[in-house]
């Protein structure tokens, strides 16, 4: 008898699900895409951290496109269009959107971030977190880390960018440095904080030589060496010291 009532109680779940799965489907099938819509609304999704974009270059954006899709029946709203205008934004990495039943239209984005500045005698630029050049933004700065010199720019997005992403991710070293000066792709030298330059060449054997550079650090702290302006890592087992 338990048997013939699990079974059947398994049925009308199941009936239920399947009456449940038609109804939603003839629900959002029949969604009166002749309401109007809604003027756009953003969900900037990184506001907390920086902002490179605003509402009102966006709002702008889309006017001047003829993308408005305020007042315009859902069925004539192009989220497409919007989306790819949106991601046109040289401070925007990726768009999407989307309408509410209700006609709300939603654009979701995602700024770009910079990963490390760029200066030279002819451009200043950030290399982001795509590994991709991005302009400076007029207002907000970015707390970066910025190559000086003559950086060619994929120098930057290859050898300087794997150094930046390096010490970011080590708790020692990722406040420490500001600047990395070039003079060519084997002659790159950081420097911290305090003024003190570390030379290291190219950017070959990275990880090994900043291994090299807190092993002398540590021996040096504990019989208060010298104190230097320079600290050369390009020979092999070595760290030479200018005052």
């Amino acid at each position: 008898m338990k048997e013939i009532v699990k079974h059947i109680i398994v049925g009308i779940v199941v009936a239920l699900i399947g009456v449940y799965l038609i109804a939603a489907a003839v629900w959002f099938s029949s969604r009166p895409k002749t309401t109007p819509c809604s003027a756009i609304e953003w969900d900037i999704r990184d506001l907390a951290d920086c902002q490179y974009v605003t509402e009102e270059e966006l709002n702008t954006l889309i006017r001047h496109t003829n993308l408005n899709p305020e007042n315009l029946p859902q069925e004539q709203v192009l989220t497409q269009a919007i989306e790819a205008c949106v991601q046109s934004h040289p401070m925007v990495r990726q768009a999407q959107c989307y309408i509410t039943r209700q006609g709300r239209v939603i654009v979701r984005l995602t700024q770009r971030q910079p990963l490390m500045g760029v200066r030279t005698e002819s451009a200043s630029y950030y290399i982001d977190s795509d590994r991709l050049r991005m302009p400076l933004h007029s207002h907000e700065k970015a707390d970066v880390i910025w190559a000086i010199g003559n950086v060619e720019e994929d120098l930057a997005k290859k050898e300087l960018a794997d150094i930046v992403v390096w010490l970011q991710d080590q708790t020692r070293w990722e406040d420490r440095f500001e600047r990395i000066d070039v003079q060519d792709k084997n002659n790159i030298t950081l420097v911290d904080t305090t003024g003190l330059k570390i030379r290291i060449g190219d950017g070959s054997q990275f990880e090994s030589k900043m291994h090299k550079l807190h092993v002398f650090e540590t021996q040096m702290a504990k019989v208060e060496g010298k104190e230097y302006k320079e600290l050369d890592l390009r020979y092999k087992n070595q760290v030479i010291g200018k005052e």
